[in-house]
């Protein structure tokens, strides 16, 4: 691999499950960006509180760059992260960033096993059409989950990878 990969999706368990599998598969190391910033600071909901979103924002900047150091990873980040500059930065130059598309039904059925609130389902589900468009402009592929098993995703992700590749050289 020429950069390390970066997955991200609308829903976290699945864009999760999708890059451990992808990072068994190709025999690479497997991060999860939140779980690692988490587990240096136990809880990240009385951090934010304390401290605030913006000293949690640099812990995960600072986590993303100490992996962006070493060769041959596959990191889940949250999508939210693509809105800010310095991620967009440091994911540009260390990491092909991957947007899994899924469709809606699939999307409000998993949406439910998320730890959400009912409201914060409710404006998910609002937000799907848009979401889906910002976050596909800001990655470098996106793969088209819809209709998909686990297996055909991973290989449509292989696909785009080579093809990626053969562009950008």
């Amino acid at each position: 691999m020429d950069k390390n990969i970066c997955i991200t999706g609308l829903l976290n368990k699945y864009s999760t499950h999708i890059a451990e599998i992808l990072a068994k598969s190709l025999d690479v190391f497997f991060a999860d960006l939140i779980k690692l910033v988490e587990f240096d600071i136990i809880n990240i909901k009385d951090t934010i509180e304390i401290c605030g979103l913006d000293y949690y924002q640099n812990l995960l900047y600072k986590k993303l760059k100490e992996l962006s150091t070493y060769d041959g990873i596959i990191a889940y980040v949250n999508y939210y992260l693509l809105n800010y500059e310095n991620f967009r930065e440091l994911f540009s130059d260390k990491f092909v960033t991957i947007f899994l598309l899924v469709d809606e039904e699939f999307y409000n059925q998993k949406l439910t096993e998320e730890s959400k609130t009912d409201l914060e389902i409710k404006l998910e589900r609002n937000m799907y059409d848009i979401r889906n468009k910002i976050y596909a402009n800001k990655c470098d592929i996106v793969v088209d989950c819809r209709g998909l098993d686990d297996t055909a995703v991973l290989e449509k992700i292989k696909t785009s990878l080579i093809e990626y590749y053969r562009k950008t050289k």
